[in-house]
């Protein structure tokens, strides 16, 4: 499972021959490399304890997948930390050298083994429901950065409270262009390509939780992340996920205020 700013959890057990079993666990982020590690040797017995434990820590379930694709994962956070210039775990290469024997090259993210895209109309289908993803248990907590939507939450307050809107229809006009602006701005080319690779993640995991549709529509979304960005028909999934980022700012700001005492002293 990943999280709303690219963040993972990893287990990966390799049987030794006569040797229990090699484990390896860590927290890996897309953006920086790597967050935790530990690893070591265990007993079959004490392997299922780590993976009892370490569901014990996560909000949904673990999902079985390819230890191969584990290990890949892992590389990916390892040569992410040394382009980032960040601390190395200190026994990842050593534990590493134990579980070699496993290693695979992927040139694609492993839901395309299991998962073909849809196209044509039911591919579109799938888009337009996408953003709806951002309203299950899977995509809780995907959320942009509170200070990078500062600017465009002061928008949308202002064009709501606004005596020069005319209309409603000006006033809803006026915000959507505000949420257009932001996912526009925030969204590059770069970092789109990092939500189609998060959405994937996820469209694999989505499937071996037994959730095909969510999963098809987290693939239709990011298959859409390869296009050019298009104003006037954006992603459904990062466009509400812009909306929902902003609106759940206002609320929060909104609670704290009714929460604070006030300072001025009323007749």
């Amino acid at each position: 499972m990943i999280d709303g700013v690219g963040n993972r959890a990893l287990v990966l057990g390799v049987p030794q021959l006569g040797m229990g079993y090699t484990v390896l666990t860590g927290v890996v982020s897309d953006t920086v490399g790597w967050i935790d590690f530990s690893g070591g040797w265990t007993s079959k017995k004490g392997y299922t304890a780590i993976l009892r434990d370490f569901q014990g820590m996560l909000p949904l379930s673990l999902v079985e997948t390819e230890p191969a694709y584990v290990l890949h994962l892992f590389e990916e956070a390892h040569q992410l930390t040394l382009q980032k210039g960040r601390a190395l775990p200190q026994n990842y290469l050593s534990l590493r050298a134990n579980v070699e024997k496993i290693r695979k090259d992927y040139e694609k993210p492993l839901v395309y083994t299991v998962l073909e895209p849809d196209c044509g109309e039911e591919g579109e289908w799938l888009l337009e429901r996408s953003g709806s993803l951002l309203r299950t248990e899977f995509f809780g907590g995907w959320l942009l950065e509170r200070e990078e939507m500062e600017p465009y939450v002061q928008a949308v307050v202002e064009a709501s409270e606004s005596r020069l809107i005319l209309s409603e229809v000006q006033r809803r006009a006026r915000i959507e262009e505000v949420y257009r602006q932001a996912l526009a701005e925030l969204f590059p080319e770069v970092r789109r390509l990092l939500y189609k690779r998060r959405l994937e993640e996820m469209a694999y995991v989505l499937l071996k939780l037994e959730k095909a549709e969510e999963a098809r529509m987290a693939l239709a979304a990011a298959i859409d992340l390869e296009r050019p960005f298009n104003l006037f028909k954006p992603n459904p999934f990062l466009f509400e996920l812009v909306v929902r980022s902003i609106l759940s700012k206002i609320a929060g700001s909104e609670a704290k205020e009714e929460q604070e005492p006030s300072l001025i002293i009323r007749p």
